[in-house]
């Protein structure tokens, strides 16, 4: 029915708690005096001069010599700010996903410049909550059979090893997959030295002892942001996490309401129950059209987490937005035909 609507109204019955410890070995040297306020306007200008780039999808080429300058100033400048631990462990604890996404985009571009500076920024801003943008590249490589450059994998994969020995065991699965999958692409000739690297970072995760908890149980919100990415969300969980994921799910309690005909929403309620929600209904009951509820911050990403499950699991082309319900402790997923 084009046009149809489902509305997805959850009650949060439980909330997440973070563990307290979810660190590499180096820890913060209080001792050196870092200029937080700066720090924080410099990611402010990065993210800006970022998300120019990547709105104007612009892929390995940026035309513009103003916007080429800018940016290249700016992660010359980053790498200078965050060469020491507090400076640079600061940055790791407040930088968003997406600016780690939009820089490792730069890695994977034919621009030497932006390449090779892009890539040194990261060394020092790359940690374990973030380096599933990473993998998510180099698992793009894998399936799509190469990435821009055969500096792009090296660099990808020297990033991958700074972390790889200080990882949770949900991350160690995703590297050894990813690694697995890059296995035909590192056996040719050309690719020696990255094949090399790849050996290095298989030894460090299975040599060493995976951190005592998971990024799902440390950061819940930053997890699944990963799972978000396009790629990672195509590795597996371990099964851990997977019982964790379902368990956590199952805190909320789904109520359905739509007019849609009883075979199209039944393989959206099975979609929803299978990743562990709890559904009721379907009903008839319509919400009012185009009211756009302020959303909580902490119900953001697990709004963001129904969307996903459904258009993860429905051939349709459908567009899925998350607001909150005008009730108190509820929140609606609204789905559309495209």
């Amino acid at each position: 029915m084009r046009g149809g609507l489902v509305y997805v109204t959850a009650f949060i019955v439980g909330l997440i708690i973070n563990s307290p410890s979810y660190s590499q070995d180096d820890e913060p040297n209080n001792s050196l005096n870092i200029n937080t306020g700066q720090l924080s306007g410099y990611m402010a200008q990065l993210r800006d001069a970022l998300s120019v780039v990547r709105q104007k999808n612009i892929n390995g080429q940026i035309n513009n010599s103003d916007q080429l300058n800018r940016l290249a100033y700016l992660l010359e400048e980053g790498r200078v700010l965050t060469q020491n631990v507090a400076a640079y462990t600061f940055v790791q604890k407040t930088v968003d996903l997406q600016t780690i996404v939009d820089l490792v985009s730069l890695v994977d571009t034919n621009n030497r410049a932006l390449r090779i500076n892009a890539t040194l920024l990261l060394a020092n801003i790359t940690d374990n909550t973030t380096i599933c943008a990473v993998i998510n590249k180099l698992k793009e490589g894998a399936v799509n059979g190469h990435l821009s450059t055969l500096d792009t994998e090296f660099n990808l994969l020297q990033l991958l090893n700074a972390v790889a020995r200080f990882t949770s065991a949900d991350i160690r699965k995703w590297i050894n997959v990813t690694l697995d999958d890059l296995r035909p692409s590192l056996a040719q000739p050309n690719m020696a030295e990255s094949a090399s690297v790849a050996q290095r970072i298989a030894a460090n995760v299975n040599s060493s002892s995976p951190l005592s908890t998971t990024l799902y149980d440390y950061n819940q919100r930053r997890f699944l942001q990963c799972r978000r990415l396009s790629f990672v969300n195509q590795l597996p969980l371990i099964d851990d996490v997977d019982k964790a994921l379902k368990g956590d799910r199952a805190k909320y309690r789904l109520f359905l309401h739509t007019n849609w005909d009883a075979g199209r929403i039944a393989a959206i309620i099975a979609a929803l129950s299978a990743s562990g929600y709890n559904v009721t209904g379907p009903d008839n009951v319509q919400l009012a059209n185009g009211i756009v509820y302020s959303l909580a911050a902490n119900q953001e990403e697990q709004a963001r987490d129904i969307a996903d499950v459904v258009n993860g699991k429905i051939a349709a082309p459908l567009s899925v937005n998350a607001d909150a319900a005008a009730q108190p402790g509820y929140f609606s997923v609204t789905i559309r035909d495209q």
